[in-house]
């Protein structure tokens, strides 16, 4: 059971990482973003211009972002998804008598 709740951990840590490092690349290209149209990047709203190159990095990262939080949900998610199926955490075995 100890190597199962070190696997579901090691998961769950992995999932933070990767929400964590799209969510720095989502910030890079907002900046980027924000720089070739002279707006500063501190703003919460812009829109963005149709010839802006960095626009549709920003738009495509921040799909990754958000899809990336519902399927992990890693603050207090108890199970794994896979295809739209949750497949649950295992229970803890009980002690047989």
């Amino acid at each position: 059971m100890a190597k199962h709740g070190g696997a579901v951990a090691a998961l769950d840590q992995l999932a933070a990482t990767t929400i964590v490092q799209l969510v720095r690349t989502q910030r890079v290209c907002w900046g980027s973003a924000c720089q070739h149209e002279g707006i500063d990047p501190a703003l919460p709203f812009v829109e963005f211009s149709a010839t802006n190159p960095y626009a549709a990095y920003y738009e495509r990262i921040s799909r990754k972002v958000a899809e990336a939080i519902s399927n992990n949900q890693v603050l207090g998610y108890v199970g794994l998804r896979s295809d739209r199926r949750e497949i649950p955490r295992a229970k803890k075995p009980r002690a047989r008598k």
